[in-house]
């Protein structure tokens, strides 16, 4: 059997309809095998945190429940400053910066990204 990478082959033997009733089949799938992934956003400006302090605050990801698997990520250095995140509440994701650094770390006002997959 030889392989294409025509990409409109399926639809050749499937048609336009059967073709997307079987790729949202496989998403389907997908989803079930490794979680269904949601995702939240929102632009944060963090104050200064001192060396061996935390600032937390909250992102809004509708669908996010206890026990879900979280990820925070920012649009800036890190500058060495440890980030987590989790479900503290139904739709709400708690991120945390440590500063272990030695000295305060001051992050610019940046697009704080949070990605929840399901459990």
């Amino acid at each position: 059997m030889a392989f294409t990478t025509n990409l409109s082959l399926p639809l050749t033997f499937l048609g336009v309809i059967p073709f997307r009733k079987a790729i949202a089949d496989a998403f389907n799938i997908i989803d079930a095998a490794v979680g269904e992934v949601l995702t939240g956003s929102k632009t944060h400006d963090f104050a200064s945190v001192a060396d061996g302090a935390q600032a937390t605050t909250t992102v809004t990801v509708t669908g996010a429940a206890l026990g879900d698997f979280c990820q925070a990520t920012v649009g800036v250095s890190q500058a060495g400053v440890i980030m987590h995140a989790y479900v503290s509440a139904a739709d709400t994701v708690t991120v945390v910066l440590q500063n272990e650094t030695g000295g305060a770390v001051d992050l610019a006002s940046t697009t704080l990204r949070v990605l929840v997959r399901k459990a």
